[in-house]
């Protein structure tokens, strides 16, 4: 069995190619869609994970999560956490100390400018509060090589 490091520098991360995501995407919006879901969750020994956060604009405020990505190399899971919960076989996955649970940052804010006129993003800002496993501008790179950020392309997907 290879061995994994519990950490990586900053210029490690800065030095691996970029990778885009071709497996399969799940949508998990309901209690009976993440009982499905749960036999995805057995296996594996390593998962990714991020979630999302409505924004706030108030110091102080916080919401709940609402989005939990859990993916391994051939799958990824989006739960709608509103509607579906968290499922106690996550809860176990998470608690798991055997099953490494990777993400780039603890806490990322992304912000899209827009010029009228111009599809395509004038500006792409990431900052990840010094928690990034990678360098901003690295992830700032990543963002704009991986999602389509045009308008249209946002509300169609």
């Amino acid at each position: 069995m290879p061995e994994y490091r519990k950490a990586i520098t900053k210029e490690e991360v800065n030095t691996l190619p970029i990778y885009r995501f071709t497996g399969r995407v799940h949508l998990i919006s309901s209690v009976e869609a993440a009982e499905k879901a749960e036999s995805f969750f057995t296996d594996e020994k390593i998962y990714g994970l991020d979630t999302e956060t409505k924004p706030v604009f108030k110091k102080g405020v916080f919401h709940p999560v609402s989005l939990l990505q859990i993916a391994n190399e051939e799958e990824v899971f989006i739960f709608r956490l509103k509607r579906t919960g968290l499922p106690d076989y996550i809860i176990s996955l998470l608690e798991n100390k055997n099953i490494v649970k990777a993400g780039l940052a603890k806490k990322c804010e992304v912000q899209i400018s827009y010029a009228i006129g111009f599809p395509e993003p004038i500006s792409i800002h990431v900052d990840t509060f010094g928690t990034g496993t990678a360098g901003d501008r690295v992830l700032e790179k990543a963002v704009s090589e991986t999602f389509d950020l045009k308008p249209a392309a946002i509300i169609r997907d």
